[in-house]
């Protein structure tokens, strides 16, 4: 990033956190986008205004069943502005893959960072989640040639590749349905082997789903169950 930063002629400001110390039962996904808005605030006097890249489109804003705070970015940034600092959404009209093909034309791309298992070695490990959604969207389009074996590599990627594919097929995430769309647009083939896997997975994932709803019900039940019996009135 440093680098990149240094080739755009822009200040670049390294900003270390122990927020976990603090608040170590909340994962980064829950706090994202409070982590990266209150560094907006620490730096308010500086910047003013913090265009933020939306991770979601406005189609698809909504509570989050699973803790992922960015689904409300939309929504939730203006909430986040004070007097000095406006922090405000960028792009959510355009959905990830879009942004991920738009990139693949800038000059900026040897600089791309999405991983979220950095190693000290490398900038991408190629095999995280966000490495693969990335990469299978620029394989389905004929563009992960450009970024191997600089800023992905291609081995992470292709050991993965198997089984990933049928997450994304059995996926009902927005982004992983857009993937499977650009897939439809493009003509390519997931193979029969990722259909039979995903089958397995969204059989597994109805499962786990019914068992979670037994659970909460049996929960609530349960304080009537242990309630003692009112005593009968003499007759």
């Amino acid at each position: 990033m440093a680098e990149a930063a240094a080739e755009i002629g822009l200040p670049f400001v390294p900003v270390d956190s122990n927020i976990e110390e603090h608040f170590p039962r909340m994962g980064f996904l829950e706090t994202v986008s409070f982590r990266n808005c209150a560094v907006a605030h620490l730096l308010g006097g500086g910047i003013g205004r913090l265009v933020y890249a939306s991770g979601f489109t406005y189609a698809d804003v909504r509570m989050p069943d699973h803790g992922e705070i960015s689904r409300i970015d939309t929504v939730l940034l203006p909430l986040l502005s004070t007097g000095s600092v406006t922090l405000e959404p960028a792009n959510a009209a355009l959905t990830r893959v879009q942004k991920t093909l738009a990139i693949a034309d800038r000059p900026e791309r040897r600089w791309l960072d999405v991983c979220v298992a950095p190693d000290e070695d490398v900038t991408n490990c190629s095999r995280c989640w966000k490495c693969m959604r990335t990469m299978l969207t620029l394989d389905i389009a004929g563009r992960l040639d450009e970024f191997c074996p600089t800023p992905f590599r291609r081995e992470p990627y292709s050991a993965r590749l198997p089984s990933y594919r049928a997450e994304v097929l059995a996926s009902t995430d927005p982004q992983c349905r857009e993937i499977v769309r650009l897939a439809a647009d493009r003509g390519w083939r997931w193979g029969t082997a990722a259909h039979l896997r995903a089958i397995v997975l969204r059989l597994r994932a109805r499962i786990h789903a019914a068992a979670r709803k037994l659970v909460r019900k049996v929960r609530r039940r349960l304080p009537r169950l242990w309630r003692a019996p009112r005593p009968t009135a003499p007759r």
